[in-house]
């Protein structure tokens, strides 16, 4: 099977297999038959150095991606007016216990005086380069070392950053994610999503079907690379759909939801 960019992607940060343990993971796993290209990358040991730990490049991104969600989510609930002063210390008032720690009693007392002062942005700007600077690389012997220097080095994070990351992914997931107004959208996103995957398996996942009788509701180079897959691929068909579909910005999935199923949308002026 042909493996696709986002597998490519994704090869060297999500290594287990969907059946290697009792209780398949709901995410960060590859599928079955993707066995042998994981197996070329990281060799067919299943608790080799390479299958076991993340390499340093991948590190970095982890920490990268908490950095940047973790700060940009502050930020956002900030400017969007679901984080505010009243209902963060009404929060602090909530969670004495994550707040015994004193780093994280200053952090928070950080976030506060920066809201009073209308000063959040230059906060968030500072902390990110704090996050950055708050790492460091060690060094430990693998049996990959002969191979390849990627599994040498391990990425070490001061835990005071640590903890402030824990904090603030706390307070925006209490204080925004789980507001009636986000968990609305989020419904609304699954259920576009959702609906355009129907839509397209009825298209593209039929073993009884012909591609020459579907619809071409894929755009042109998707459509062409699903239709490549004899269509008894279903489950490798499939992921290019769903691949196609994780690769939509919001306004495009919104526009491709509009103009299949909504009647008033779609005039050639739409499409251009």
């Amino acid at each position: 099977m042909k493996p696709t960019r986002a597998f490519l992607d994704s090869i060297l940060k999500y290594k287990t297999l969907w059946d290697e343990s009792p209780t398949p993971p709901r995410r960060h796993f590859l599928f079955s038959d993707q066995a042998p290209l994981i197996n070329f990358v990281t060799g067919d040991k299943p608790h080799s150095a390479a299958r076991r730990n993340l390499s340093i490049e991948c590190q970095i991104m982890d920490w990268a991606d908490d950095t940047a969600y973790c700060l940009g989510d502050l930020m956002d609930g900030v400017a969007s007016r679901f984080i505010n002063i009243q209902n963060l210390e009404q929060w602090a008032g909530l969670n004495e216990t994550l707040l015994a720690d004193g780093d994280n009693s200053r952090a928070l007392e950080c976030v506060l005086s920066n809201l009073k002062q209308q000063s959040m942005s230059r906060h968030i700007a500072l902390l990110i380069g704090e996050f950055i600077h708050a790492t460091a690389l060690s060094e430990e012997t693998t049996e990959m070392d002969g191979v390849t220097n990627r599994y040498r080095f391990r990425l070490q994070i001061d835990n005071c950053y640590k903890q402030q990351c824990a904090l603030f992914k706390a307070i925006v997931k209490d204080l925004v994610f789980k507001t009636s107004q986000v968990q609305q959208l989020e419904l609304k996103g699954n259920m576009i999503l959702g609906r355009l995957f129907n839509c397209y398996r009825k298209q593209y996942l039929k073993q009884s079907g012909s591609d020459k009788e579907a619809l071409h509701l894929l755009p042109a180079d998707t459509h062409a690379l699903v239709v490549s897959v004899p269509r008894k691929e279903t489950n490798h068909r499939a992921r290019l759909i769903c691949d196609h579909i994780a690769g939509m910005t919001d306004d495009f999935a919104s526009r491709t939801y509009r103009r299949m199923f909504e009647a008033g949308f779609g005039s050639i002026v739409d499409l251009v």
